[in-house]
């Protein structure tokens, strides 16, 4: 792992084109960003699902899973299938 970032550090350097060394930085500081924000929403997925865990009510939870789990998709509404007997 620590060699492929050399690598690429010596790639960036030796970059003759100042255009194309801004695109290929640029290309790794959104994928880092990509994988932070990614990080951040399976976090708070993954709190929130304990907290769904813990309820007994049907209803409760669909509120619940509407309120706090559609910003994580982006969406702007939310479909739940529950199988008979779980709730």
């Amino acid at each position: 792992m620590e060699q492929g970032g050399g690598i690429f550090l010596e790639q960036i350097k030796n970059m003759s084109n100042d255009k194309d060394r801004q695109e290929a930085l640029l290309l790794v500081t959104n994928q880092l960003v990509s994988n932070r924000e990614f990080a951040e929403k399976l976090h708070f997925f993954l709190r929130e699902s304990l907290e769904l865990l813990k309820m007994k009510d049907l209803r409760e939870a669909m509120i619940f899973m509407n309120k706090y789990f559609k910003h994580v998709f982006a969406s702007e509404h939310l479909n739940v299938w529950v199988p008979d007997g779980v709730y």
